[in-house]
C-alpha cells in the first residue's frame, strides 16, 4: 500500500476533531501504517483559530501553550489507529503521557515536523512514540498510550455541576495567554507550609473549544486538563512569593471524588516571569469531563 497523505480536511474522516481543535496542517501514513508525519504552521492570525494554543514568550514572541504540542502529537499518531477504531467503531481517548521532555520553545509562524511511530499494539492499547522538532531542534518527545471508547459512552457521561459557593480570588498574572485557555477561576484553599493549593474551574459549555472536541459528545481536552494543572501550580507559586520554577503533583477530582486526571513530576521554570513546560513524568487520565461539569484541581508544589 503506498503511502497516505492527507490534508486537514481529509483528517476530519480520521479523527472527530473539528476548527482549530484540528491541529496539523497535513499528515502522510507510511505504506506498512506504522509510522505518521505530520507538517503544522501556525500563524499568529491563523484563519482556522489555532492561535488561540499560544502564549508570549520571554522575548516578546508568540510561541505553541507546550500542552497543545502534546496534543498536535496526539494528534499525529492517531490517524495510525483509524482502521482498529472504525472495526470496533470507537473513538481514541487519552489513557497516559508519559516521558515527557520539552526542548526548544515552537514560535507561530514556524514549521513543526512531528513524528509517531507504533511501538506497541495490545487489545483496547495502543502505545506511540511521539517526537517534534522545529528547524531541526527537538522541540518536545513523549510516550502516548491510546485507549478508546464509544462515542455514545462518552457522550452519555452525567454532568457533575459544581457544588462550591465561593473560591478565593486568584493573585497570580495569567496575562500571558489567551483567558479562554485559563482554566481554574478560584482557589478553595492554600497551606503555604505544605505548599498544597485547592483550585476549581467550571468548565463552560460556550466556551470556543467545545464545538470541534468533541462534536456531539463534547469533552474538555485532556491537554486543557493538564493546564489547569499548571495554572494551579502558577497561582501557588505567586502566593509562595516565588520568583523561579516549581516542581509539581497534581490531581483533578469531581466535585463528588472521582479521579480525572493525576499528573507527576511536572517541572515548569518560569522565564522572564512567564511559566515554561520543561518536562513531566506522567499524566495518567481517568475520566472524561464535560462541558458545564465543576472539577477541584489540587496541587503540592517545590520551588526548583
Amino acid at each position: 500500500m503506498p503511502e497516505t497523505l492527507l490534508d486537514h480536511l481529509a483528517l476530519e474522516s480520521y479523527m472527530p476533531h473539528r476548527g482549530p481543535n484540528m491541529l496539523p496542517d497535513s499528515l502522510t501514513i507510511s505504506e506498512d501504517g506504522q509510522r505518521a508525519l505530520s507538517r503544522t504552521r501556525v500563524d499568529p492570525d491563523d484563519p482556522r483559530g489555532r492561535d488561540l494554543f499560544s502564549r508570549d514568550a520571554a522575548d516578546g514572541r508568540r510561541v505553541w501553550l507546550e500542552p497543545f504540542i502534546g496534543e498536535l502529537m496526539a494528534l499525529t499518531g492517531i490517524p495510525l489507529l483509524k482502521a482498529k477504531l472504525d472495526a470496533a467503531g470507537q473513538v481514541a481517548v487519552f489513557s497516559a503521557v508519559s516521558r515527557i521532555v520539552f526542548g526548544a520553545e515552537a514560535p507561530l509562524g514556524a514549521e513543526l515536523e512531528g513524528h509517531a511511530v507504533i511501538t506497541r499494539d495490545r487489545g483496547a492499547f495502543t502505545q506511540f512514540t511521539a517526537e517534534l522538532q522545529c528547524a531541526g531542534e527537538l522541540v518536545y518527545k513523549a510516550e502516548i498510550m491510546s485507549g478508546q471508547a464509544a462515542m455514545a459512552d462518552v457522550a452519555g457521561q452525567p454532568v457533575q455541576a459544581p457544588d462550591w459557593d465561593a473560591a478565593e480570588a486568584l493573585q497570580a498574572d495569567f496575562g500571558f495567554k489567551d483567558p479562554a485557555m485559563r482554566f481554574i477561576d478560584g482557589v478553595r484553599s492554600w497551606d503555604a507550609d505544605a505548599g498544597r493549593l485547592v483550585a476549581v474551574h467550571t468548565y463552560p459549555a460556550g466556551h470556543p473549544l467545545v464545538p470541534g472536541h468533541f462534536p456531539g459528545a463534547a469533552l474538555m481536552m485532556g491537554m486543557c486538563q493538564w493546564t489547569a494543572i499548571a495554572d494551579a501550580a502558577w497561582e501557588a507559586r505567586a502566593r509562595l512569593g516565588h520568583d523561579g520554577g516549581l516542581k509539581v503533583a497534581g490531581t483533578i477530582t469531581r466535585p463528588g471524588g472521582g479521579q480525572v486526571l493525576e499528573v507527576r513530576d511536572l517541572v515548569l521554570a518560569a522565564d522572564g516571569g512567564i511559566p515554561r513546560f520543561t518536562g513531566a513524568k506522567r499524566l495518567a487520565f481517568r475520566e472524561p469531563i464535560r462541558p458545564g461539569d465543576g472539577i477541584v484541581i489540587t496541587v503540592d508544589v517545590q520551588p526548583c
